[in-house]
């Protein structure tokens, strides 16, 4: 049989890779590319997994500062998130940068729109609810994509993951001053320092200093309008015209080209690109809330919650316990809405807090819990999932829904082993702190079905 080792005589670019990936990697095959990189699988022979190794184009190495470039990368593997392809490690094979990251099994979103398939509705929702997600965790850490696209989002086992974060902007960071001063470099030409063409933000397309987070917002708007509509936006021409496109035009509105969506899922394509960032959605974090809010599958009660969540061996008395708190809190809205302001501003800071970066943490530690709960192979989701809880909880002590939804987390976590007593103590221990903050909360309410029923 034929070995996979990928080492060919008349390729001197992977020889090279070979050789400074050392024992550490076997180079099997090459997966592809694109205008400024070469796509490897390798094998690492210590942890036994496959990793993808992207080499740099030498046109391209040769324009940048290998320390500076490294530097960028490796502020870019510092992102943690289930949505977020992270960058594993970073080297240099004979003046080549590199660096290698999980190998995703699936296919791109690119390869999904390239076979001309209607995406339904729900679907959609998941996949752009996804890529909100890890660009609201990579904004909330200061780095900015730039390079926003359906060939970068990666879809395996119902889930889309963001690869290449930070990439875009290590090789623009890491640009010989020189070499820019020379114009048309080969980072232009390539649309790697402006973003490509069909989904680049007109503030990158005019090199405005000034350019932030909202960038990425736009280029998420074209990749939303791409997966919705079948096309994109703007008739695909040279690169001139159709950034001229992005200046100067405005997209057919969503729902001629598409009349099945829901209004509200339009509306918020159309804002995300729009040419002035400050009409545009704020944060990602926003357009996570707004598509929940949309979504088909978005919970709207708190019953429609337990049922969703709900084991099935529920038992009828704790789904009754649930209807119950649903009605009282209709009572209990009732109640605050009579009590003095002074007493309401108390309890509105339990449901919803008032520290972003706690809320960030939430998030986050949403995302890890619902994959926890998906099936038992996700059962690892939940050590991530708690760590984002608990520091939601320590950054806003009076986060109520956080506490909750960390004792549901750590309730899990103990029936992996229900010999470990501590466990079930410390899923009590934050049950506790939940219940003592808002009762009445329908999270703090399912949370406590857990201890009823257990």
């Amino acid at each position: 049989m034929k070995s996979e080792h990928y080492v060919p005589d008349g390729d001197p670019l992977a020889r090279k890779l070979a050789a400074s990936l050392g024992t550490t990697y076997e180079l099997k095959r090459e997966l592809g590319g694109g205008g400024m990189s070469r796509v490897f699988l390798a094998h690492d022979r210590s942890l036994g997994r496959d990793v993808v190794v992207k080499l740099l184009l030498p046109e391209l190495a040769a324009g940048i500062s290998v320390t500076r470039f490294r530097r960028e990368i490796a502020i870019a593997a510092r992102l943690q998130h289930p949505n977020i392809v992270t960058v594993l490690t970073a080297g240099e094979a004979d003046g080549l940068p590199y660096f290698t990251m999980p190998f995703v099994r699936g296919e791109s979103l690119r390869t999904l729109l390239e076979r001309g398939e209607r995406i339904e509705v729900r679907r959609a929702i998941r996949i752009l609810r996804d890529v909100a997600c890890a660009l609201a965790r990579a904004h909330e850490e200061g780095v900015v994509h730039r390079d926003i696209k359906p060939a970068n989002i990666l879809l395996s086992g119902g889930a889309a993951m963001v690869t290449d974060f930070g990439v875009a902007k290590a090789l623009s960071s890491s640009r010989d001053p020189d070499e820019e001063r020379h114009g048309d470099s080969t980072l232009t030409v390539t649309g790697t320092s402006l973003g490509t063409p069909d989904y680049i933000s007109p503030e990158q397309a005019t090199a405005d200093p000034a350019m932030d987070h909202r960038s990425d917002i736009y280029s998420y708007g074209i990749t939303a309008y791409h997966l919705l509509a079948g096309q994109t936006p703007f008739p695909r021409g040279s690169h001139r015209e159709t950034i001229t496109a992005h200046l100067t035009k405005t997209p057919a509105p969503l729902e001629t080209v598409r009349p099945d969506l829901p209004p509200a899922l339009s509306a918020l394509v159309m804002r995300c690109m729009e040419k002035d960032p400050a009409a545009r959605p704020q944060t990602a974090e926003s357009i996570v809330e707004d598509l929940d809010r949309i979504s088909p599958d978005a919970p709207v009660s708190a019953l429609a919650v337990a049922r969703a969540r709900r084991p099935a061996w529920m038992s009828r008395a704790v789904i009754g316990l649930l209807l119950a708190t649903s009605l009282g809190l209709a009572a209990f809205n009732y109640m605050t809405s009579r009590a003095p302001a002074a007493e309401r501003a108390t309890t509105e800071q339990s449901v919803a807090t008032g520290v972003p970066k706690a809320r960030a943490a939430y998030e986050r530690g949403l995302d890890y819990y619902r994959r926890s709960r998906q099936d038992s192979a996700n059962a690892p989701f939940l050590g991530p999932a708690i760590e984002a809880f608990e520091e939601a909880v320590r950054l806003d002590p009076r986060y109520a829904k956080a506490f909750a939804k960390l004792a549901e987390a750590r309730f899990w976590w103990s029936t992996l082993d229900p010999s470990d007593e501590s466990r079930f103590a410390l899923f009590n221990q934050a049950l506790d702190s939940a219940v003592a903050l808002d009762p009445a909360l329908p999270e703090v309410r399912a949370a406590q079905a857990l201890r009823l029923d257990h």
